[in-house]
């Protein structure tokens, strides 16, 4: 019930308008998907395996950030604000990898759910699937996200800019791979039989529900945009674009897991 709650203040916060917002609260409501992710994350897979996949990914995310930063070769050339995601350490926000974290274990469980392997054994193809699909799953999130955050709002900037809005498509190929980096490791770390076991344990009613509420979250301001009065070309179009493309996995993702649910 305390993650429902906490997942409901995170809905709610949807409707803060970005500008203006205490920065203690922002702080906060920023952080509070991570708070959601790790709870959740340890409840399913046990605290070991969700401290473990949160370093890997911290590790992992924060590593191709920083070559990115400093050579362009991942998501291209650019560089961050040195206040808007928090200080800087080597030219990356460090509460950068947190956001990572949070978009990831929703994109994981989002995507084990479509593909109806969420708590079983997998074939090393399989490991590569789920990993791949994860990826695409998790860089939906910044194809909608993306141009707002970077080219109307200035959290970090592309030195030439990009033909999506503002944004490189290089950037969203380093995503891919950024992606893919940490969920194949952390993907072969949950098919170990001690973690299967651990995640085949029973759960509460909607336990997986919530995950799939995470993932929405990331993508519900965007769409919420222009009905809130946030309205021009970036607005409007990254609406659509989130629209279109996260509904599409959290409607399958729902789909599954209620017939899961009536199977069982």
């Amino acid at each position: 019930m305390t993650r429902w709650i906490l997942l409901a203040l995170l809905l709610a916060s949807s409707v803060l308008p970005p500008e203006g917002v205490n920065p203690a609260l922002a702080f906060v409501v920023g952080e509070l998907p991570v708070v959601i992710a790790l709870w959740h994350f340890i409840s399913w897979a046990g605290w070991r395996m969700a401290i473990t996949g949160f370093a890997v990914i911290y590790v992992v995310a924060y590593a191709f950030e920083f070559v990115g930063t400093h050579t362009g070769l991942v998501f291209g050339e650019y560089f961050y604000s040195p206040t808007a995601i928090g200080p800087l350490v080597a030219e990356v926000p460090i509460l950068l990898p947190l956001g990572y974290f949070a978009m990831a274990y929703g994109a994981l469980i989002v995507t084990r759910l479509i593909l109806g392997n969420l708590n079983t054994k997998l074939t090393a193809i399989g490991v590569v699937i789920t990993a791949f699909t994860s990826s695409l799953v998790m860089t939906f999130l910044d194809l909608a996200s993306d141009p707002i955050a970077a080219t109307l709002l200035g959290k970090w900037t592309w030195v030439d800019g990009g033909s999506y809005f503002g944004v490189p498509v290089h950037n969203y190929i380093g995503w891919v791979v950024t992606t893919f980096t940490f969920f194949l490791i952390v993907t072969i770390l949950l098919n170990r039989d001690s973690v299967i076991h651990r995640c085949q344990a029973p759960k509460p009613r909607n336990f997986y529900a919530q995950a799939i509420v995470l993932y929405a979250s990331f993508g519900i301001p965007v769409i919420l945009n222009p009905l809130l009065g946030r309205t021009g070309e970036i607005y409007d179009s990254m609406a659509l674009v989130a629209g279109l493309v996260i509904t599409v996995p959290v409607i399958a993702a729902s789909v599954s897991l209620t017939r899961q649910a009536t199977r069982a």
